[in-house]
């Protein structure tokens, strides 16, 4: 996870995956996500906008085997991510915002 998660994003990361661990609480399935468009480019800075379909994952309580997902959650919603340039010249995402009242 490291290797291409910094910053906000990287803290926030492992904060959820923490608060899964603790909770007992596993994602199954695969989230399909595929590239929109490229929003801006820069020496140190790229942002894309990406959209995520969720409808084949889920979220289960370990122990019960019963989903624990919000049922009216949209499943298919924009994202945008921005990855920043770090002193060892590799790239990793520093951001991202999904927007679950959309959908893409």
């Amino acid at each position: 996870m490291y290797e291409y998660a910094a910053g906000k994003f990287l803290s926030t990361l492992e904060r959820d995956l923490d608060f899964m661990r603790e909770q007992g609480i596993v994602r199954t399935g695969e989230p399909k996500i595929t590239l929109r468009r490229v929003v801006s480019v820069s020496a140190t800075s790229i942002l894309v906008e990406s959209c995520v379909d969720d409808s084949a994952t889920d979220a289960i309580n370990k122990a019960t085997r019963k989903s624990v997902a919000a049922p009216s959650q949209n499943k298919i919603y924009p994202v945008t991510l921005r990855a920043g340039l770090y002193a060892d010249n590799a790239w990793r995402w520093v951001e991202s915002f999904a927007d679950r009242t959309s959908t893409c």
